[in-house]
């Protein structure tokens, strides 16, 4: 299945007239997404002993880009599934030389289940035996095949005998495991607090947080107890989040789990603006500036391409140096 798109031409000039393109993209979600191999991958092609209930993985890669050396791996959240159309995020990573997994895992069970327990760990536990697939919740049995850590071991492991030639290995240390200081984790509402939790127990690239994390102990009004000092440096975390955004926990709760993350950044509104938005980690939205739905606002900042400038903020800030993105002409899905 191919996606067709145009896209205004580069023509190398001024930084105002990039952000204008930037912004024309933004406005035109499949312009300037062309030339990236769109591979979806069943998940018990990895490993016969994965469950293939939760659908199945999808991987982002544009060879024409400039290679950051970087993984970008996406957990979606609750109930998420990696068989719509190509994500405009992911493909956005991909232009910019990322090797980008959107990975399929057990997740249909919300993390807020842990509301009606006494034990403070109880976010914790949970996603940790999602995580490592170690029985470590009495609320969720999840295999160790089936961890997000197996999961990605086992994609990368087929990737590398399949594409030889795509630069999958690099992500694999000599052991076989992941090479997670080359990983840079992004995560949806529950995947952004697996990936929150990931980044917190390993030094990891950068992490990209959508309406995310939302473990907040209702019964003593504060975050939860995991939230703390992470072996992933604070100024390589990025969040967005929407004012309106009350799934998990209200807006000034969302805040209040930044900072006890370490987050102390003045938060930015991004909506009319663009980067380097007070060079904020925390970034805002009140998109479309009316009225909406919790349920709308928890993923619009992900699902909408409004975003993109706010997207490639997150993905670059930081960077010792800049990527460009080459004249596309397709978008190529190849499946199985």
């Amino acid at each position: 299945m191919t996606y067709h798109g145009r896209r205004w031409p580069a023509d190398g000039m001024a930084c105002a007239l990039w952000l204008l393109a930037l912004v024309l993209a933004a406005l035109l979600p499949w312009q300037a997404f062309a030339a990236v191999q769109v591979t979806v991958v069943p998940a018990e092609a990895t490993d016969p002993a994965l469950d293939k209930s939760w659908g199945p993985h999808r991987t982002y890669l544009d060879q024409d880009a400039l290679p950051r050396g970087q993984l970008l791996l996406f957990l979606p959240g609750t109930g998420g599934r990696n068989d719509g159309p190509p994500r405009a995020f992911s493909l956005a990573a991909a232009k910019l030389g990322y090797h980008v997994i959107e990975l399929a895992y057990p997740n249909n069970l919300s993390a807020t289940v842990c509301w009606r327990q006494a034990d403070p760990g109880c976010f914790e536990k949970f996603r940790r035996e999602i995580i490592e697939g170690e029985d470590a919740s009495p609320l969720i049995t999840v295999r160790h095949a089936d961890g997000i850590e197996n999961r990605l071991e086992k994609l990368l492991e087929r990737l590398a005998n399949r594409q030889a030639t795509g630069g999958w290995r690099q992500f694999l240390d000599s052991s076989g495991r992941i090479a997670w200081d080359k990983v840079a984790l992004a995560g949806q509402s529950q995947g952004g607090g697996h990936a929150a939790l990931i980044a917190r127990d390993r030094k990891v690239a950068r992490v990209l947080l959508f309406g995310a994390p939302k473990d907040y102990d209702p019964k003593g009004r504060k975050p939860a107890p995991w939230y703390g000092p992470s072996r992933t440096p604070a100024e390589r975390i990025f969040a967005l989040v929407h004012t309106r955004d009350r799934q998990g926990c209200t807006f000034p709760q969302q805040l209040e789990i930044y900072r006890a993350m370490g987050m102390a950044d003045r938060p930015a509104n991004v909506d009319g603006a663009m980067p380097p938005y007070g060079n904020s980690r925390i970034l805002i939205t009140n998109y479309p500036g009316r009225q909406i739905s919790s349920k709308a606002a928890h993923v619009v900042g992900l699902s909408h391409p409004v975003f993109k400038p706010a997207w490639v903020y997150m993905l670059t800030a930081g960077a010792d140096r800049e990527t460009t993105e080459p004249n596309p002409l397709k978008i190529k899905v190849k499946l199985p």
